[in-house]
């Protein structure tokens, strides 16, 4: 186990200047260390950047009035998001058709962010960009229908070749929020919501076959904003439905044409609480078919002491141990450890508080060998 993983979740600019500080100090002290520590950029909490900041952009430029389920990083508000664009859905293609998708902003923002992460963050540390999956960015925007779906594809393809002609060791992480809000859905709806996984993931798969240069990938499965819960039904996601959701991402057809899948970002819980690994989280973590080379558990939670966190690493790290690893021996997998969703939006005080959780549950691990 490595615990010296560090996702900062967003470029310095994105920050709060005091917070910006304590991460870049906290990257440059942990380099010191020795860790290996990938510092992750691109935006993906900027405000006109992000998942809902961008639909709210496309959804008033198509003619749908930004009404209030179009406001805050309400990520369980896709549904009515949804209804509201089939009420306008007749306006909408007729926008499209005329003009075609709208122009999303990533690839413009990715090279403003780049310049800044660049001369922010120490050492040989790789950028990467947080993107939304095409369908889970076009229903947030109360758009339906397939043939526009095929057009959004296209549209990102454009917009990842953009990126990766910044620099082509740019990483790109599909950032996966409406997908694990999902996972929270009763059983009742089980169908409906395997169908809408499947799309998304094969939507996904169009967008990196249109790609002429083999990139390197992260997935987020993505609690959303700083206290987010499933709050569309109160339960937490299953841990079954979880691992076969992950199964279908890792054996997605781009691992075999190049591209390279290098880590997987679990949530251990919500923006505020641990959740403890049960009986039945290990029985449904042992049917995972193959993990990429690095899997992050994020278990740097406020409310989660030190102890608890390792304690709940060394039990991930001991359920996944007989996982095959992608791309065969020749790549050795890490366990690792990051903060829990919503650190761009955290205080300073509370993000030098999960800097602080994190030197901690390090010297613990330390004590254990085990890091």
């Amino acid at each position: 186990m490595r615990p010296d993983f560090y996702s900062v979740g967003t470029c310095p600019h994105d920050l709060n200047p005091a917070t910006a500080k304590t991460a870049i100090d906290f990257l440059r002290e942990q380099e010191r260390a020795g860790s290996t520590l990938w510092a992750y950029g691109g935006g993906e909490t900027s405000a006109t950047n992000w998942l809902v900041g961008e639909s709210q952009r496309i959804a008033a430029q198509v003619g749908i009035p930004l009404t209030r389920v179009f406001t805050g990083l309400a990520y369980y508000h896709f549904g009515a998001r949804l209804a509201l664009g089939t009420v306008y859905k007749h306006r909408v293609n007729a926008y499209i058709r005329k003009n075609g998708v709208p122009k999303l902003s990533y690839a413009e923002t990715a090279r403003q962010e780049h310049a800044i992460f660049a001369a922010s963050v120490p050492g040989d540390r790789r950028f990467m960009v947080g993107l939304p999956t095409p369908l889970a960015l076009m229903v947030m925007s109360g758009i339906t229908g397939g043939d526009n779906l095929r057009k959004f594809e296209d549209e990102f393809a454009r917009q990842i070749k953009a990126i990766l002609a910044v620099d082509k060791a740019i990483v790109i992480q599909w950032e996966m929020p409406i997908e694990l809000t999902l996972l929270s859905l009763p059983p009742m709806f089980a169908s409906r919501r395997q169908r809408m996984l499947q799309a998304m993931m094969d939507s996904v798969g169009r967008v990196m076959s249109q790609l002429n240069c083999k990139a390197s990938w992260t997935i987020h499965l993505c609690n959303g904003d700083l206290k987010n819960k499933p709050v569309l039904t109160r339960r937490r996601q299953s841990t079954k439905v979880k691992v076969q959701l992950i199964n279908t991402l890792t054996g997605l057809p781009a691992w075999r044409q190049g591209h390279t899948l290098e880590g997987i970002h679990d949530p251990l819980g919500d923006g505020t609480h641990l959740h403890e690994l049960t009986a039945r989280d290990r029985r449904a973590y042992g049917r995972l078919l193959r993990l990429p080379p690095m899997y992050s558990v994020g278990a740097l939670i406020p409310d989660a002491t030190p102890e608890q966190i390792a304690e709940q690493l060394l039990m991930m790290q001991d359920t996944l141990q007989n996982v095959p690893t992608m791309y065969g021996s020749t790549r050795k997998r890490v366990l690792t450890v990051g903060p829990s969703c919503g650190l761009g939006r955290r205080t300073t005080n509370e993000a030098t508080q999960l800097f602080s959780k994190h030197r901690a549950v390090c010297k613990i691990l330390d004590a254990t060998g085990e890091r």
